[in-house]
């Protein structure tokens, strides 16, 4: 029987093998290759994180269950993944770090994230201590918590018991899983199916050219699926993977989404509850839950930076209030704004962005008067500032006018067309 077994095994590998080939492209972007990086056959894909067409995504289970690759795939149709981060295996829960589009989809305190920002950057932060709804993940387009890290800005860093990780397990030869980004802004994604040290695979990614370089969950959830097959089975359900996708066939994240905004809601009310009994920690520890998983609500940002503001952290109050303006003002809540844009600026009175949001959202109410003085402060630090001046501009042409009316008598609009025309 295990003779059987061993054959049917054997075939398998040997089916795919012949299946698929050494080098494949699902997209213009994407490329998997099987390839010998620090003298170990490894699996590699590889995606062009310059393309704008192309998108890096969590994909998730629902809570508490997990899913088969196939599952994975035929729910999200992926060019390619791998597994993700770490989860118990009794309960399903994920216990590490996952963001989509500034959502903090799960959290956890160990290692450190990968983040592939908005405006196309990388980043690599620490999650030591560090629970992820403690970190600012607006401006995150995709971020994985995970570890031990393998490299930082190119050199070796692996101290695994310093990032929090002690299981003995760990540290043995074991199929290996990790992530990386190059300075050309290529991430590489390595599934190493043959038993390796964590000091292989940084060797690998090393190789590899990777900047920044992290450790998956591996052993039995190491998994790789390119163009709709599985190159690497994992012998267990996942509840996350890491995906490919074009823009025009992104992630079917809507559940999880709408799960964690609801969540945010959830986080947000408690988190005042709190606060109104006085319980500065509690509620500090739910509002910055309810930002970091609803980071377009601006009435969380100013409720999380009153928390701040409570625990005598005036610089993590600063970013909040300063985000919650701008948020409101975007949704053209002008008193919001200029309320939320003058909590920043008795913290901190020569803040750039408090003054221009708080000059325009006193602009649009009509009040110019009290705007000229937020605004010629942006214009003191940053001479010739586009949306200042224009502003400022603006106010002088309307005293224009209006000095115009009181020496003609005639209307103000035919004042302003004759100024603009004339």
């Amino acid at each position: 029987m295990r003779f059987h077994t061993l054959t049917s095994i054997t075939f398998c590998w040997l089916f795919l093998a012949l299946a698929l080939p050494s080098v494949a492209r699902p997209h213009d972007g994407v490329s998997y290759q099987k390839l010998t990086a620090a003298g170990v056959p490894i699996h590699l894909v590889t995606v062009d994180l310059n393309r704008s067409d192309l998108v890096i995504r969590p994909v998730v289970a629902p809570a508490g269950q997990r899913y088969t690759v196939g599952q994975f795939v035929k729910a999200h149709q992926p060019l390619a993944a791998v597994n993700g981060t770490f989860f118990d295996t009794i309960t399903g829960v994920t216990v590490g770090n996952l963001v989509s589009e500034g959502r903090l989809l799960s959290e956890g305190m160990a290692g450190s994230n990968l983040i592939l920002r908005r405006d196309g950057g990388t980043e690599l932060t620490s999650s030591k201590r560090n629970l992820g709804r403690y970190q600012d993940w607006s401006q995150t387009s995709f971020a994985i918590g995970a570890g031990p890290t393998l490299l930082a800005d190119g050199a070796y860093v692996l101290d695994p018991r310093s990032e929090g990780f002690r299981d003995p397990s760990l540290f043995r030869p074991r199929p290996r899983t990790a992530i990386g980004v190059t300075k050309e802004n290529k991430l590489r994604m390595v599934v190493v199916t043959n038993g390796v040290t964590l000091w292989t695979l940084a060797h690998i990614m090393k190789d590899l050219g990777c900047h920044h370089a992290l450790n998956l969950d591996g052993g039995s959830s190491s998994s790789l699926t390119v163009g709709g097959s599985t190159v690497v089975a994992p012998q267990r359900k996942l509840t996350n993977m890491v995906g490919v996708f074009t823009v025009d066939k992104d992630a079917k994240l809507g559940r999880a989404m709408g799960v964690a905004q609801e969540r945010a809601s959830q986080h947000y009310e408690r988190g005042q509850e709190y606060l109104s009994l006085g319980w500065r920690v509690e509620a500090r520890s739910q509002l910055r839950q309810a930002v970091a998983k609803g980071p377009d609500e601006p009435t969380y940002w100013r409720a999380a930076g009153v928390a701040e503001e409570s625990m005598l952290n005036p610089t993590r109050a600063v970013t909040d209030f300063s985000r919650a303006a701008e948020l409101f003002l975007a949704r053209g809540d002008l008193v919001s704004a200029e309320e939320s844009a003058k909590r920043v600026l008795a913290l901190q009175p020569e803040h750039l962005v408090a003054n221009l949001t708080c000059g325009e959202a006193l602009v649009e109410q009509g009040r110019d008067d009290e705007a000229v003085g937020h605004l010629e402060a942006v214009l003191a630090t940053l001479p010739g500032h586009p949306r200042a001046t224009d502003l400022l501009d603006g106010i002088l042409y309307r005293d224009k006018a209006r000095e115009t009316i009181k020496s003609s008598g005639q209307g103000f609009d035919e004042i302003c067309r004759a100024l603009k025309f004339g």
